[in-house]
């Protein structure tokens, strides 16, 4: 079932591993030290030297690894802004008679199976009445043209032909490589597929 609404929603991925506050606000904090969310899952999934060496950014917790109170402070932190983002999506259900059977996530396509195992096991507990088998990945590239095809097949090509294949050209980059976010959207699509 295609929900044809979208809702506007805007989840600051900054969490605060490093002090003894709350490890998710869903604010952004201008006082606190912290670092994107998506930072963490290098240090969860056990990222590769060669893969660190692209995201020097990540250094800041991948070189303590081990560190059990920065590993609970990271989990937290992630976990906080999936409960947000679950409680935002059910509020959301309610309202329209749905429900959440579903998730669909957007990861880097650098990724490996161990980022999926972590990410996805990370979503569970927030999310904790969806199977998990249930929990699927999609480069961003491939999120687009899932969500052109079956929201704007028509805009897309009016004369109704169908065509046999379609380029799409993906330029992002990996909000990690030189700058540190500001604030970017979740990595969460929403609201998840009700």
């Amino acid at each position: 079932m295609g929900v044809s609404t979208y809702y506007a929603a805007d989840f600051p991925s900054t969490i605060y591993p490093f002090d003894a506050g709350p490890a998710y606000l869903d604010e952004v904090s201008w006082t606190r030290p912290g670092m994107s969310g998506k930072y963490s899952m290098y240090c969860f999934a056990g990222a590769s030297d060669e893969l660190l060496e692209q995201y020097p950014l990540v250094r800041q917790i991948t070189d303590r690894r081990g560190d059990k109170s920065l590993e609970y402070r990271l989990r937290r932190g992630v976990r906080g802004l999936f409960e947000t983002i679950r409680q935002a999506a059910v509020a959301i259900c309610q309202v329209e008679k749905l429900r959440i059977t579903k998730i669909g996530l957007t990861i880097p396509v650098q990724w490996t199976l161990d980022f999926e195992t972590s990410y996805r096991e990370i979503v569970s507990q927030a999310f904790s009445d969806i199977d998990p088998a249930q929990i699927h990945f999609f480069t961003e590239s491939e999120a687009l043209a899932r969500y052109l095809f079956r929201y704007h097949n028509r805009e897309l090509d009016p004369t109704g032909k169908r065509y046999g294949s379609m380029m799409f050209l993906d330029f992002g980059g990996h909000n990690m490589v030189r700058m540190p976010p500001v604030s970017v959207c979740p990595v969460l699509s929403y609201p998840p597929a009700c």
